[in-house]
């Protein structure tokens, strides 16, 4: 009624405030959540004299990845960006691989083409694996990159790939260069007191979503 009642100017600044307000209290609500979590569980971040974020231990499914032998490559990395970026602005990493035995699915025919990839390498098993984490491509430095943004209504400098990271950079036969990164692999040191998990109907809508866009 109040807002019915209130007039075109009033209403703007109205919807405004109830707006400032309800993402406050949201805000409030997922800070207190987070606080009572981190009681329970540990960070992935470890700070060192200088508060600068540092890679955690492997965990032992990340030493097995570690120490697996590379999977044959269908991609041709491109070391440029990944040297030239200063280390404040990622982080090595290594993926957590999957417990169940993994399959393939499904692959963009489209994206493997654009790629110069054809699609029957990503099938392999060895391909597979390596998107699993249960190997490396061979090659491959894994990476998670840092970044800063607007979070809960206010800056924070301390974001970064909580779930996702940078396999390398492919350059294509055209000298095109596109970013191989996997999602949902896994902890990373801007992980916080998640699992670094992808939930798969997000994934799945992720990836339908994309081709759409891709075809619009």
């Amino acid at each position: 009624k109040l807002f019915v009642s209130a007039g075109r100017h009033e209403r703007k600044h109205l919807l405004v405030s109830m707006f400032r307000v309800a993402t406050k209290r949201a805000a409030g609500r997922i800070v207190n959540r987070i606080s009572k979590l981190s009681a329970h569980l540990s960070s992935c971040i470890i700070l060192n004299e200088n508060n600068s974020p540092l890679r955690s231990a492997p965990t032992s499914a990340q030493a097995m990845t570690q120490s697996a032998p590379p999977a044959p490559s269908p991609f041709k990395w491109d070391y440029t960006f990944q040297e030239e970026l200063p280390p404040p602005f990622h982080s090595p990493v290594l993926p957590t691989s999957l417990r169940d035995k993994p399959h393939f699915v499904i692959a963009s025919p489209s994206c493997c083409e654009e790629l110069g990839i054809p699609i029957a390498a990503i099938q392999t098993q060895d391909s597979v694996e390596a998107f699993a984490g249960l190997r490396l491509f061979e090659g491959s430095k894994p990476y998670a990159a840092a970044y800063g943004g607007h979070q809960f209504g206010s800056y924070n400098e301390e974001l970064g790939d909580g779930r996702a990271m940078f396999l390398g950079v492919h350059r294509t036969s055209s000298g095109a260069c596109f970013d191989i990164q996997m999602k949902g692999s896994g902890r990373t040191p801007y992980s916080r007191v998640f699992d670094g998990r992808a939930v798969l109907r997000s994934t799945i809508r992720e990836f339908l979503c994309s081709e759409y866009m891709h075809a619009l």
